[in-house]
């Protein structure tokens, strides 16, 4: 298991010392900052990001959790902000109540969105626990963590004078502890990672100030898509967005070229035609009004031909215009033939030329036809 801890020794958030903890044993130690940290962090582990408690007001959650508790909560510190109160962001747990500025933990969000672990946000006096109430030293900073469980941290060179303040509400006699195994006597000194290791092991107790920030930076870096993946992505959301522009623009094209086509082919049937409304009924009456007449186009009655010799008759053209009918053989012998052109007045027909060619096979060639048609 991997856990990262990122913490600032100063009261920026931004400048950040990152220690690496794998299986509980510190691996590395590196300065950052916040913004480096979506290069630096493995996907697979946790980060634990401590923000300066000089940053965060934290008190005793007396208002409850319902629907109208932050409301409430935020009435009851109002005498405590310095900030516009619109721009305070609250977050509320069963046992505490945390203010902090919203403009500030908008960025810390949004840079630690971009980072693939996952992520933790909590003041850093919770980082030390004791009995009481106790002031860590570390570097600069003098870190207070009240018997109540809230906390805060300042200057370790205005540490006297925040003392006598609090002393004026109520009795402090605060344990005294530093990082620095070098220092006076008088402060019990603690090991950084043995802190760093009960955090690890505890961290999940508290309440998160995290908040995942949703961009399209925070969602790729989360998703961890190569640069093909990213491109074919992006290519396939242009696409969404302009393929259905050009779809419709093509059904529009279409529809108008059927109109125009529909609206030629009423002007071919009738000119008395000025719109068109159900196209299919209208022409279905125009052509019932063009061609249901008293003229009659009687079929001609050929089909002897075809019992007398039909497979040697290659085709037959018939022109009702004229009424007529070309019949095309091949190789007919004489006897069908000779049946053929005498019998056709018995069917109503009339051989009236000939234009064929005689052979041992048989006579090739066109016989024209006329019939009646009234």
């Amino acid at each position: 298991m991997i856990t990262y801890i990122a913490q600032s020794f100063s009261n920026s958030f931004q400048d950040i010392v990152l220690y690496k903890y794998i299986n509980g044993n510190l691996a590395s130690k590196t300065s950052s900052t916040i913004s480096d940290l979506k290069n630096i962090i493995d996907e697979d582990s946790d980060l634990i990001y401590l923000i300066p408690s000089s940053l965060v007001s934290s008190y005793i959650n007396d208002v409850g959790t319902d629907k109208n508790s932050e409301a409430a909560f935020l009435s009851d510190k109002e005498e405590n902000i310095v900030d516009d109160i619109s721009n305070v962001a609250i977050k509320i747990s069963d046992k505490f109540g945390y203010l902090i500025n919203k403009s500030l933990i908008d960025v810390i969000n949004n840079d630690l969105s971009a980072v693939r672990s996952k992520t933790f946000i909590y003041p850093d006096y919770l980082l030390f626990k004791s009995e009481g109430d106790s002031i860590f030293f570390i570097e600069d900073n003098a870190i207070f963590h009240y018997e109540d469980g809230t906390g805060t941290s300042v200057n370790k060179n205005y540490v006297d004078q925040y003392i006598e303040l609090i002393k004026t509400e109520r009795e402090f006699n605060p344990k005294l502890y530093t990082l620095d195994a070098n220092a006076s006597n008088e402060l019990e000194y603690v090991e950084l990672s043995k802190l760093h290791e009960e955090l690890i092991n505890s961290h999940q107790e508290f309440d998160t100030l995290f908040k995942f920030k949703y961009s399209i930076s925070s969602i790729l870096n989360k998703s961890s898509l190569s640069k093909l993946q990213i491109s074919v992505m992006a290519i396939c959301l242009i696409s969404l967005i302009s393929l259905p522009p050009l779809i419709l623009g093509s059904i529009k094209n279409n529809t108008n070229a059927y109109k125009a086509e529909t609206a030629k082919l009423f002007n071919s049937i009738s000119n008395n035609i000025t719109r068109v409304i159900e196209p299919r009924s209208q022409i279905d009456s125009l052509l019932g009004e063009k061609f249901n007449s008293k003229n009659e186009i009687e079929i001609p009655n050929i089909d002897f031909i075809y019992r007398l010799g039909g497979i040697y008759v290659n085709k037959i053209d018939i022109d009702f215009k004229i009424n007529t009918a070309t019949v095309q053989i091949q190789e007919m012998p004489k006897m069908q033939l000779s049946l053929i052109t005498s019998m056709g007045d018995t069917f109503g027909i009339k051989v009236i030329d000939q234009n064929l060619q005689e052979s041992s096979s048989g006579a090739s060639g066109t016989i024209v036809i006329s019939f009646p048609n009234e």
